[in-house]
Parts: C-alpha cells; structure tokens; sequence
C-alpha cells in the first residue's frame, strides 16, 4: 500500500504528515509565511500612489486587491508545488486536506490536476492548533465520514 499524505493548510503555517498506514503520522514538511500574521499597515511600503485632478486636489490610486489577499495567493502557490514535489518524492498516490476555507479556495486554484484528483477527503476547518495526537484521532473520527 502506498504512503497518504495529509495536509494541514491555513494562510500562515502548512504541514504535511506522511500517513504509514494505521494514521501513523510522521511529519515531512513545514512551511511557514509569517507576512500573513502582519498587518496591513506592515505590508505595505509607502502609501497608495496619487494622481493630480483639476484644481488643487489630488486622488490616490486604490488597489485591486486586499494586500493580505495577495499574501494567501503567493503563498497558496507555493504549497500547490510543494504538495505535488511531496507526492512526487513520496510516492504517494491519495491525500487528505484540513484546511481554513478561505485558504482552500486560494490553494485549489493552484493545484494540479493531478494533485487535484488525488484528493481523497477535503475536511474544511481550521487546523491551526491540532497537535499530532488530536490530528490522529481526528483522522480516524472523519476517514469514513460522509
């Protein structure tokens, strides 16, 4: 039987456990991207840019997108390739994701195809205070769930 991959993702921290059968768990990776604890003020270097009107007032640009929007995205992307490098070098052919839903609707525009169909079970919490023992027996209470 081939190794399943589980992953914890939110916009800050990702592990991913390499599950040896019996929800044994041994952690691989870890990513961390701390620019999504900043705030907004802290990832912006200057002001918005500014435009001269008529007259003596002035308009300033606004952005697009929120900045800390930008920082999931850029980080999405970088576990979409990790997770594919991951069942790559593992050999793995299934994985399970536990992720904050915001962060999953960032991530699945990065994935694979094969990544993608490779997912056996999308559990959407928030997994940022699961210990490797809660994650066990939180594995083993959803595996069969609908």
């Amino acid at each position: 039987m081939k190794n399943k991959l589980i992953i914890l993702a939110n916009a800050t921290t990702v592990k991913i456990f390499s599950d040896k059968g019996n929800c044994h768990l041994e952690l691989i990776k870890e990513l961390d991207h701390p620019e999504n604890r900043l705030k907004i003020s802290e990832l912006l270097s200057d002001r918005p840019g500014h435009y001269k009107t008529r007259g003596d007032s002035h308009g300033a640009y606004s952005m697009r997108t929120s900045i800390k929007d930008t920082e999931k995205n850029r980080f999405a992307i970088k576990v979409a390739e990790t997770m594919e490098e991951s069942m790559r070098l593992m050999g793995c052919s299934t994985l399970i994701l536990i992720s904050e839903p915001k962060f999953y609707s960032f991530l699945k525009k990065h994935m694979t195809k094969p990544v993608e169909q490779s997912i056996d079970r999308v559990i959407k919490i928030n997994p940022g205070g699961l210990e490797v023992r809660d994650l066990q027996n939180f594995i083993l209470e959803h595996r069969y769930a609908a």
